[in-house]
């Protein structure tokens, strides 16, 4: 076996960003934002033309959209990133905008129980990125930037990553790890739904309340390291998961949310193995059964392996998931920072996490999975002496 893959209610946001709850157009009681017609209604009126006034109310054409994003909305946007991920303004750049008309007022990204009002908003689809980083941001705008969203691109995105937020998490890592928060910046967010009050982050012998818990799973830079923090939407709990914060020359980043985390295979599987070679364009997977049947595959091969171990292995290798706490590294891949283009990527899914590194001529990742990978790799080696072949007329089960 080859080893080795690799971002409430809308009046609460405008609190947190009162900067943006001023607005350069006049508010209604109704509305968060009001458009200015180009046109002005004439001051003398015809009395034909005011009678039909009182019959039918004139239809408000709103005028074009500009060709290029106005600086106003690329401004706002910009500082509000700015204070979410604690970076200067100057360091952001904004490489895209599309205009775009988004069905309500919630600009097609409401959060649990917001009420939105029907109705089309013009408005602006905008990617901005951070000098020297890898990081991007999606945000949505209405036509003058007096509301601005930022898209997570997460299905359980339930709540917003405020600056508040940000402000609260960087004083409590600088606090933990003893640096100025000058010194800090966030880099990945992912929205989370935790299934106990543990974050995610319960050790065996730790006892969590059973309750589902809306947050983020957060990445915080300080240049050279990096450290993974665990924090709830209201910022209550605010966890580091010290044992997945990557070392000096390791890079760690959220996969994107919906990757499973069990393997594919069937529930019966308990682990799996799976590796990409971006330059053959193939994969090869090894899966591990409860019964301690080990089933090989390759996309190269016409044939599927199939060899067994023992209870006795079996049930060392899941107390060794156990014992590392694999479950910590869900969602989060790994890349060194001297690689230019990885070869490939390795995945081990199972024990509740789904877990990639990418790849050259070895695998990078933090030295709590070593242990995970080397007994892996051990079981899948043990094909060249134990294994039985039959033609892979179908993908194995």
């Amino acid at each position: 076996m080859k080893p080795i893959k690799v971002a409430s209610v809308c009046a609460g946001l405008m609190l947190l960003l009162p900067n943006f709850s001023v607005s350069a157009v006049p508010l209604s009681n109704n509305a968060s934002s009001t458009e200015i017609p180009d046109t002005e209604i004439s001051a003398t009126e015809t009395p034909d033309t005011e009678a039909r006034s009182h019959n039918l109310a004139p239809l408000e054409t709103p005028p074009p959209m500009p060709t290029e994003l106005p600086g106003l909305v690329s401004r706002r946007i910009k500082r509000d990133l700015s204070r979410r991920i604690n970076v200067p303004v100057d360091d952001l750049r904004i490489v895209q905008s599309t205009a775009v008309n988004w069905r309500n007022d919630c600009l097609d990204l409401a959060y649990v129980d917001e009420s939105c009002q029907q109705k089309e908003v013009q408005g602006w689809n905008v990617e901005v990125i951070r000098q020297y980083s890898d990081n991007s941001w999606s945000y949505r705008s209405d036509r003058t930037g007096n509301r601005i969203r930022l898209d997570l691109k997460a299905s359980s995105a339930q709540s917003d990553f405020s600056p508040a937020l940000s402000q609260q998490l960087l004083q409590k890592a600088s606090a933990q790890l003893q640096q100025p928060i000058s010194s800090l910046s966030v880099g990945d967010i992912q929205a989370v739904t935790w299934n106990d009050g543990c974050l995610g982050l319960a050790e065996p012998d730790d006892l969590c309340t059973q309750a589902i818990v809306l947050g983020f799973r957060v990445i915080v830079k300080d240049g050279q390291r990096q450290w993974v923090y665990h924090i709830s939407a209201d910022g209550s709990q605010i966890m580091q998961n010290a044992i997945a914060s990557s070392t000096y020359d390791i890079t760690g980043i959220f996969l994107p949310n919906g990757y499973p985390v069990s393997p594919e295979s069937g529930p019966q599987i308990i682990f799996q193995g799976q590796s990409y070679d971006f330059v053959s364009n193939t994969a090869s997977t090894t899966m591990l059964s409860a019964d301690g049947t080990v089933r090989s595959y390759s996309d190269a091969e016409e044939s599927v392996f199939i060899w067994q171990i023992s209870p006795e292995d079996v049930a060392a290798f899941e107390s060794l998931l156990t014992q590392q706490n694999f479950s910590h590294f869900d969602q989060i891949g790994y890349i060194s920072v001297g690689i230019p283009i990885p070869e490939g990527t390795y995945v081990m899914t199972g024990a509740g996490a789904r877990v990639e590194a990418y790849y050259n001529n070895s695998i990078e990742m933090p030295e709590a999975l070593r242990p995970v990978l080397e007994a892996w790799e051990e079981i899948a080696s043990r094909q060249s002496t134990e294994q039985s072949t039959k033609q892979l007329t179908h993908s194995p089960q």
